[in-house]
């Protein structure tokens, strides 16, 4: 019977990854996101950033 390796859930990456992001990324960042919601739903804009 062969071994299974178990996979880590999407919780155990969540916990050992972080994401470091500046003051001026963050800014950018959010400013990039208004700017798309305001022609585009939230879904929409959503969408497109899984795609990019």
């Amino acid at each position: 019977m062969e071994a299974v390796e178990s996979q880590p859930s999407c919780t155990d990456m969540v916990e050992h990854e972080s994401i470091q992001l500046s003051s001026s990324t963050m800014e950018t960042f959010i400013a990039t996101w208004k700017e798309a919601c305001n022609l585009h739903s939230i879904e929409e804009v959503f969408e497109m950033m899984l795609n990019f």
